[in-house]
């Protein structure tokens, strides 16, 4: 939660110099490769890779980066106000396929915990007032099928990630996550953007996108490693996880002194309260 709230607070700039997908690129492969100089350093153990592995890890890193694709889409087309709380719906989403699909079981305390955070990550999500201003028939659908596409695919993405790590060397198939994602992006980069130059740009905001990139890989890492070690708690971890807009707006509130709405403010309420709840 920290991990992506911050980067994303941080990750504007690289984007209004670089753009979304540039951005993206950078923040897998150097995520990745510095996940790969702790792995060596740390001395780990390469665990047994079979084909079937490599499959389902590349099927993930394809589901996963196309998630971000559609979700930088569904920004760019739409107003964020309606679909916001649509790709946001991503934790939903995967409680729904942890519970019924793979039948986990939560205690009551943890189902209060799981409601009350995914409501907070809605009511975070939905600015009330920006809708208002940009009703109209028009563009009510102009962003939904890329942001009912985010859900789908994030949604799917948490609990099959749960499933493929929880008995594996987490770590080691963690970097290989992002690797494969950040080559795909770049294959996507070049089929898309043609006679454009990837690397063009990196030089001035390295200083911002290194940390940035730092900070995506804790949240993946801090994800990864709860669903290793834990049992029975996917839906938990996922909204926690998925509760990155609380920290982006208390960041924006010391930072760019923007003000905290009522809405927000009962929207981090339930996401704090969400998880002190879920403890007990």
């Amino acid at each position: 939660m920290l991990g992506w709230g911050i980067s994303d607070f941080f990750a504007k700039k690289t984007i209004d110099k670089i753009g979304s997908l540039k951005t993206l690129i950078g923040m897998q492969i150097i995520g990745g490769l510095l996940l790969l100089v702790y792995f060596l350093l740390s001395k780990s153990a390469f665990p047994t890779i079979t084909g079937a592995m490599l499959f389902y890890v590349s099927a993930l890193a394809l589901l996963d980066g196309a998630g971000y694709l559609f979700l930088y889409r569904a920004f760019q087309k739409g107003v964020i106000s309606i679909v916001s709380p649509i790709a946001a719906s991503a934790a939903g989403f995967s409680v729904i396929i942890a519970v019924f699909l793979f039948k986990e079981s939560l205690s009551l305390f943890g189902l209060i915990g799981v409601i009350l955070i995914f409501l907070g990550i809605l009511i975070t999500s939905t600015d009330v007032r920006d809708f208002k201003k940009s009703f109209s028939k028009a563009n009510l659908s102009n962003g939904v099928p890329e942001a009912i596409a985010v859900m789908i695919l994030l949604g799917l993405w948490f609990p099959l990630w749960d499933r493929f790590v929880g008995d594996k060397e987490w770590l080691f198939w963690l970097i290989l996550l992002k690797l494969i994602m950040g080559i795909m992006l770049c294959l996507y980069f070049y089929i898309t953007n043609k006679g454009q130059k990837l690397i063009s740009g990196y030089k001035s905001v390295i200083k911002i996108l290194v940390p940035v990139a730092i900070l995506d890989a804790l949240a993946y890492l801090g994800t990864t490693w709860g669903y290793s070690v834990t049992a029975n708690t996917t839906s938990l971890i996922t909204v926690i996880a998925n509760a990155y807009s609380l920290p982006t707006i208390i960041l924006a509130y010391f930072f760019l002194k923007e003000r905290i709405s009522k809405q927000q403010a009962l929207g981090i309420a339930s996401i704090i309260g969400g998880i002190i709840i879920s403890s007990l």
